[in-house]
């Protein structure tokens, strides 16, 4: 890390912070959630509620939420008339008896169909499950849509809209799926059977995709972007791909039990209803799936002893089909963790082929969401770090390394053209500075190869580096008040070039808990980013849902200057109900919204949440 530039950027960006925080900030008003995330810790939509809840004779809990935002954007004005709808809409039933569970889960995107059955089955987002637990062998079984990941998550994994990823993945089999991912999940059948020394997981699924067509009916889309494909039928191109293509795999895994040792050994095949034959074949569509028929076949080890745990998975893929030869490929990585005390590290190899292909899995990589550099594919890496604890200091230090074999560029994105290589680093340090004060302190350097046009117009590859500063002091006055006060400051440079972008950003808030039945939140962030892709940070989407950024529109803060706040209130309803409610506008000027010389019209957005309990816990 380059340590001039952090310390420059702190000595300026934050004098008199300290009496700021205790002092100028209205401390009934002002509130941002504590934003810590162990590096362990998991940020998807949908927690493990149904895990962690107790069983009981009848429970159940129902969720609703609605969206809306105004002015509508781009997909809306683009949307066929019949889609032309701005509200999101989101409706989840869960019940349970016993040993056995069922739920439903309903989702329209924010421009989409009218709401009906069929809309929903047929456009939209419409899950069910039937679930059986912890009946003789059957530690889990279930009917309908379904989550699966074991191992590392080489094969299978189910956090892929997440910004934190664990070192080491949790071996947790097939669940019931309630996340709002149309494509990337399954439905059809799988079960866990138990026996003691050895168990079983067997899967089956039958689902249809949404991938564009050629003229010649094979499907023009490259597999490893199916993570990113966003399954809502919102334009007429998506009416026209609509359940385009549907995809079958049947698999197993076997895993043994020896001590403190678990060994699994896993195969399954998938069939797709139609070949893939991308149009594009530039960068890495040269190596895309261009066939009809998958096959992977894995091994995974975890093994625990004192304070030291391992735990790897290594896999084959085989890839087939009539317009393209067989090809196979090899995938592994392996994390040693090490505790001690309050404090842990960690270190993980990884090693991917750029032919394995493995559309369901998401191991360590280099990158954790978004872009070729998150896939389990074309890379080879390390990743070391560690949280430490010590008094009133909490740290935590992560580097990542990676070497990119073969371009990963399509011939439209900034992937570079020939072999690259990347590298990050991260400290987030956290002292205490008395009662209910605490300093943080997080930096982040990283380095990627890109290509970029230089001024004459020619493509290069060049390394970009990209630098963040984010410093906060938080102040707990008292059980139902506390303030935070957060700057930030990322720089995107190219050497190369010449070039210099940097973004800047001051950002207040609070939490006032008037009664034990009611949290008022209100944030707001003062922004200046002409060029440098500044984000909000971690918020809360949703009731508990904190993403590290937000996705989208409302959350990049481009533009110089701007404004974005949200307020929240949290009422609970009785003993098991909560109303959650957020308003958030964000002002932008026209050069962040690409309307040179027309007014940018402030973007608001407005959220609500239910949730209703009963039995149970």
């Amino acid at each position: 890390m380059k340590v001039g530039f952090y310390l420059k950027r702190l000595a300026g960006a934050f004098p008199g912070v300290l009496a700021a925080a205790l002092g100028a900030v209205a401390p009934a008003f002002l509130f941002a959630e504590d934003d810590a995330v162990s590096y362990d810790e998991r940020l998807t939509e949908e927690g493990d509620e149904a895990d962690r809840a107790e069983a009981a004779d009848f429970a159940g809990d129902f969720r609703f939420r609605i969206r809306e935002v105004q002015p509508p954007g781009a997909t809306f004005q683009d949307a066929p008339p019949d889609f032309r709808h701005n509200t999101y809409l989101y409706s989840r039933t869960r019940i349970s008896r016993g040993p056995v569970a069922g739920g439903v889960l309903a989702k329209r995107a924010a421009v989409g169909p009218a709401v009906s059955y069929e809309n929903l089955r047929d456009l939209g987002t419409l899950k069910s499950s039937l679930e059986l637990r912890d009946v003789g062998p059957v530690a889990r079984g279930i009917l309908g849509d379904y989550t699966l990941v074991f191992g590392q998550g080489l094969l299978f994994y189910d956090g892929f809209g997440e910004f934190v990823r664990p070192a080491k993945v949790r071996d947790r089999g097939p669940r019931p799926d309630f996340t709002t991912s149309p494509d990337d999940t399954f439905r059809g059948g799988a079960a866990r059977l138990d026996f003691g020394l050895w168990g079983l997981d067997a899967f089956t699924s039958h689902k249809a995709l949404d991938f564009p067509l050629n003229p010649d009916g094979t499907v023009d889309f490259n597999l490893d972007g199916f993570h990113d494909a966003p399954g809502d039928a919102q334009t007429d191109a998506d009416l026209l791909n609509n359940n385009s293509v549907s995809e079958n795999f049947t698999g197993a895994r076997l895993f043994v039990r020896a001590g403190r040792a678990k060994f699994g050994f896993s195969r399954y095949a998938a069939k797709f209803g139609r070949p893939f034959d991308p149009a594009d074949r530039e960068f890495s569509n040269a190596r895309a799936f261009r066939g009809d028929r998958l096959g992977l076949i894995g091994t995974d080890v975890d093994i625990a002893g004192g304070n030291w745990d391992f735990s790897g998975e290594a896999a084959r893929s085989r890839s087939e089909g009539p317009l393209q030869k067989t090809i196979t490929g090899t995938a592994w990585t392996a994390t040693l963790l090490r505790r001690m005390g309050p404090s842990r590290v960690w270190l993980s190899l990884f090693d991917y082929d750029a032919e394995f292909l493995s559309p369901h899995g998401k191991p360590n990589t280099f990158a954790v969401s978004g872009g070729p550099e998150s896939l389990p594919r074309n890379q080879t890496g390390v990743l070391a770090g560690g949280e430490f604890s010590a008094g009133e200091w909490k740290g935590r230090l992560n580097a990542t390394a990676a070497r990119f074999p073969e371009a990963l560029g399509d011939g439209s994105n900034t992937g570079p053209l020939h072999t690259s290589q990347g590298r990050f680093l991260l400290a987030d340090q956290r002292l205490g500075l008395g009662p209910g004060a605490e300093f943080r302190l997080y930096c982040s350097d990283q380095q990627v190869e890109k290509r970029l046009e230089d001024v004459s117009g020619v493509l290069r590859q060049v390394t970009e580096t990209t630098r963040r500063l984010r410093a906060t002091v938080q102040w707990r006055a008292g059980p139902r008040v506390q303030a935070t006060l957060r700057r930030e400051v990322r720089e995107e440079r190219v050497k190369a070039f010449g070039e210099k972008a940097t973004g800047r950003m001051w950002v207040a808030d609070a939490v006032f808990s008037p009664t034990r039945t009611t949290t008022l939140k209100v944030r707001t962030y003062f922004f200046d980013s002409r060029d440098a892709f500044l984000t909000t940070g971690p918020e809360e989407i949703w009731d508990g849902v904190v993403y590290p950024r937000l996705a989208g529109n409302l959350g990049s803060l481009r533009g110089a200057p701007g404004t974005r706040m949200y307020a929240i209130v949290r009422q609970t309803l009785g003993k098991h109900g909560r109303l959650w409610m957020k308003l958030e506008i964000t002002r932008r000027p026209e050069t962040a919204e690409g309307r040179a010389g027309e007014p940018s019209p402030p973007r608001r957005a407005w959220h609500v949440q239910w949730d209703e309990r009963w039995g149970g816990t």
